[in-house]
C-alpha cells in the first residue's frame, strides 16, 4: 500500500509541475507531509524546496525541510544542511502546533531537538547543550518522557567530549561494488564460514534483502531475497544462523510502533516463504531484533513488550524440542536501561555480547555500540563503549561480529564510499579488561624516571623510564594521575579521566614538561623544548604537506614529521609560519571549512605540545579552495585533504616547504 501510494503522488507531482500550469501549493503541501508521514524524507524534502521556490516559506517549512536533512541522509555532509534551516525555524515556534495544515506557520516546539541534534551531529557540542536547554526554558515542559529524553542528550553532549579526546585503533575495508551501490545498504550479516552475507537495501519505495554467496574468494553478484522468498512489501534483515541456513528478519506491522521478526530456511537451493515467529517472541507490541546463538538453541532479541526496564529491551529464548522457542527472559538492568536497547548479537563464545543503546554510561550519540561479557557467576559485565570513532554524536546501531575475533561487519556513510551508506569489514583490537597503553619519550636529561600512577589516592602501579626518557606501561580506566619524579627535578604530573571503553588506542605522554635543577640554559635552547636561535648546529629541515583520510581530523602519519619541523621551531627565535588546512570538494562547503579549521588545529596542538611557542605558529583554514589534484576518484581527492605549511619569516633559512607529492595523471594542469 505503501508503495502504491507513493507512486501515485510522484504522479500528482508531476503533473503539478507541468509547462504553463498554475501552482497549487496546497496540494503540493499535502503530497510533501504524505512523503514525510510515510517517512520518505528525500521525497517529501523536494517538495517542500519546491514550495519555498513557488514563494511560500515559513518557519514550519524550514522545520519541515530541517528534519528531511536530518532524517532523510546519513551523510554528515547532507545532515548538517539542517542547521540553517532549523536555526530559522526556532525563531518562530507554537505549543499548539497543528500537524498537517497549510495554514500552519510555525514550527513544532520540538524544532529546538532537531536543532540540537545536528549541532552535536557537526561536533557544535556547546551549541547542543545550549540548544536542548533552550527547548526546557522555552516549552516549559514538565512531561517527564520529553524531560528524561533531553537531560539524557545533554549527557551523551558532555560524553562525546571525553570520548572524542580518545581514538581506538581500527581498519576498514568496503565490501566493493557488487554489494554496495548508490542506495544505502546495511543491516549485513554473515554466516560463520563466511560465505554467506545478507543485507538489507534502502530501494526506492522499499526495503529489499538481499543475500550473496562467496564464488572463488568473491562475493557474487547479490540475489533480491524479496522477489525469491516472495515477500510482500518491506523487511530487513536481522540475523543469520551459524550455518547461513536461517535467515531472521524484521518486518514492520500495519499499526506505527509495531512489528515483529520471522524466519526463512534455505534448502540449498531456495529460500522458504517467511514465517512469522511464535508469540513467546512476538507479542501485539514491537519486536525488532533477532540474533541467533552459535549452536542456534538461544535466540536474542528485542522488544518493548511491558514488564521491561524502558523501551526496547534485549531478551533471549531457548529453542524447545518441537523446533520453537520458549518463554523471553529479559536480560537484566545489567543490559538494559529505561531507554531503547537494541541489536544484540552473540559471538561465538556465547558468552560476549555486542549490542547498541541509547542507555549507558559514556554514551556519546543517539545510539551507542557496547559488549558486555557474561561472567562466571551468571551475571552480566559493565557493559563497555565501543569508542571514537566507531561511535560517533549521531546513530550507531548495528555491528554484526564475524567468526574471527575483532573483524565485524559494519554501515558507514562515507563521501568517498558507492552510495549513501556503505558495508565495511572493521578490524578493531578489543581488550578483555578495559585499560589503556600510555607511551612517550620525556626530556629527561639521560635520568632514570620514576613514574607512579594513582588513582582514588592509591599506587595503581610504578615503573621506571629508560635512560633515553622512554615511558610505556598499561593502566585500567578511571580518573588516573601519573606522576614523575628523579633526582635534581621538580616532580611532574599528568592527568586522565579514562572511560570503560572496549578498545581504545593508545594515550600520548611525551607533553609533560619535566623542569629540571642546574641545567645548562645553552642546553635547553640546542634541545626540542629550547627557544633560542643558533644557525651553526641547525640543520636544514622540510615540511612536507600532511594527507588526512575522509572526514578526519588526525592523520594516519605525521609524528616524525612534525618531531623533526618541532625542533627546528624550537631552535628559531625569529620565525612564522602558516599552518593551512585543506579539503576536498566532497560534501557540504560550510562543513568542509570547520573541516580544515580542525585539520590545521591538530597540527598546531601537537607543535606546541613539543613546546613550540604558539607565537610561531599561525594557523587557517582554507575549505575546498586551492585544490592540487583534480576531483576524479577517491585516489586523486586525497592529495587535496592535508595540511601544508607557508614560511611568512624564517631568520635561519633552513625551512623548506614540501607540497603532496601528486601523481602526474592526477595534477591539475
Amino acid at each position: 500500500m505503501k508503495n502504491l501510494i507513493s507512486v501515485i503522488l510522484i504522479v500528482i507531482s508531476l503533473a503539478i509541475f507541468a509547462d504553463n500550469d498554475p501552482v497549487d501549493v496546497k496540494a503540493m503541501f499535502w503530497d510533501a507531509e504524505t512523503f514525510f508521514y510515510e517517512k520518505d524524507y528525500k521525497e517529501a524534502l523536494t517538495i517542500y524546496n519546491n514550495i519555498v521556490k513557488s514563494g511560500t516559506e515559513n518557519a514550519n517549512i524550514d522545520y519541515r525541510i530541517g528534519v528531511c536533512y536530518l532524517k532523510g541522509y546519513h551523510k554528515n555532509s547532507e545532515k548538517i544542511k539542517a542547521i540553517r534551516y532549523l536555526e530559522k525555524a526556532v525563531q518562530s515556534v507554537t505549543n499548539d502546533y497543528k500537524e498537517g495544515e497549510i495554514t500552519e506557520s510555525k514550527a513544532h516546539e520540538d524544532a529546538y531537538i532537531y536543532l540540537a541534534d545536528a549541532y552535536a551531529i557537526n561536533n557544535e557540542l556547546d551549541k547542543a547543550i545550549k540548544t536542548y536547554n533552550d527547548y526546557k526554558e522555552t516549552t516549559g515542559t514538565t512531561d517527564k518522557y520529553y524531560l528524561n529524553i533531553v537531560n539524557r542528550k545533554i549527557e551523551t553532549c558532555e560524553s562525546a567530549k571525553t570520548l572524542e579526546g580518545l581514538s581506538i585503533k581500527y581498519e576498514l575495508k568496503n565490501l566493493g561494488k557488487n554489494i554496495n551501490n548508490k542506495f544505502a545498504n546495511y543491516n549485513a550479516v554473515i554466516s560463520g564460514d563466511g560465505n554467506t552475507l545478507v543485507y538489507t537495501s534502502d530501494m526506492r519505495f522499499y526495503e529489499a534483502v538481499f543475500y550473496s554467496k562467496k564464488v572463488n574468494g568473491e562475493f557474487a553478484i547479490p540475489r533480491n531475497f524479496n522477489i525469491d522468498a516472495k515477500v510482500e512489501g518491506s523487511v530487513r534483515s536481522v540475523g543469520i544462523s551459524y550455518d547461513g541456513n536461517e535467515l531472521y528478519l524484521f518486518k514492520e506491522g500495519d499499526d506505527e510502533g509495531k512489528g515483529d521478526i520471522y524466519v526463512s530456511t534455505f534448502d540449498g537451493t531456495n529460500w522458504s516463504k517467511i514465517k512469522k515467529l511464535n508469540k513467546n517472541i512476538n507479542t501485539s507490541d514491537l519486536e525488532r531484533h533477532a540474533c541467533p546463538s552459535k549452536d542456534g538453541k538461544t535466540l536474542y532479541f528485542t522488544s518493548n513488550r511491558k514488564g521491561g526496564f524502558g523501551g526496547l529491551d534485549i531478551y533471549k529464548s531457548e529453542r524447545q524440542d518441537n523446533g520453537g522457542w520458549g518463554k523471553a527472559v529479559n536480560l537484566g538492568d545489567k543490559i538494559n536501561t529505561k531507554f531503547d536497547e537494541v541489536a544484540p548479537f552473540i559471538l561465538d563464545d556465547n558468552k560476549t555480547l555486542y549490542f547498541s543503546s541509547q542507555g549507558h554510561y559514556y554514551n556519546m550519540g543517539q545510539n551507542d555500540l557496547f559488549m558486555s561479557k557474561f561472567e562466571n557467576d551468571s551475571v552480566w559485565s559493565t557493559p563497555l563503549n565501543f569508542g571514537y570513532p566507531l561511535n560517533t554524536t549521531d546513530e550507531d546501531k548495528f555491528l554484526y561480529p564475524t567468526s574471527e575475533k575483532g573483524k565485524a561487519l559494519i554501515s558507514l556513510a562515507s563521501e568517498d564510499g558507492f552510495g549513501d551508506l556503505d558495508i565495511y569489514e572493521i578490524t578493531f583490537y578489543p581488550q578483555e579488561t578495559p585499560s589503556v597503553l600510555l607511551t612517550g619519550k620525556l626530556d629527561n636529561k639521560g635520568k632514570e624516571l620514576n613514574v607512579a600512577v594513582t588513582a582514588n589516592g592509591k599506587t595503581l602501579k610504578e615503573v621506571k623510564s629508560d635512560k633515553k626518557g622512554n615511558v610505556s606501561l598499561t593502566v585500567p580506566s578511571d580518573n588516573i594521575k601519573v606522576t614523575f619524579t628523579a633526582d635534581d627535578m621538580d616532580a611532574a604530573e599528568k592527568s586522565f579521566d579514562i572511560p570503560k571503553v572496549y578498545c581504545l588506542a593508545e594515550l600520548d605522554l611525551s607533553d609533560v614538561k619535566l623542569k629540571h635543577a642546574n641545567t645548562d640554559v645553552a642546553d635547553k635552547n640546542n634541545s626540542v623544548n629550547g627557544a633560542g636561535s643558533n644557525k651553526e648546529n641547525v640543520v636544514e629541515t622540510t615540511a612536507p604537506a600532511i594527507l588526512f583520510g575522509f572526514n578526519k581530523t588526525i592523520p594516519e602519519r605525521y609524528k616524525d614529521e612534525l618531531d623533526e619541523l618541532a625542533v627546528y621551531l624550537n631552535n628559531s627565535n625569529n620565525i612564522l609560519i602558516e599552518i593551512a588546512g585543506y579539503a576536498d570538494a566532497q560534501g557540504d562547503e560550510a562543513y568542509n571549512m570547520m573541516l580544515t579549521k580542525k585539520r590545521a588545529n591538530f597540527v598546531k596542538d601537537y607543535l606546541v605540545s613539543k613546546s613550540v611557542d604558539v607565537s610561531k605558529l599561525k594557523v587557517v583554514g582554507y575549505g575546498e579552495k586551492y585544490p592540487v589534484s583534480i576531483d576524479l576518484n577517491p585516489q586523486s581527492r586525497k592529495y587535496n585533504r592535508r595540511v601544508q605549511f607557508k614560511i611568512i619569516r624564517d631568520e635561519l633559512g633552513k625551512l623548506k616547504v614540501l607540497l603532496p607529492d601528486v601523481p602526474d595523471a592526477y595534477k591539475i594542469k
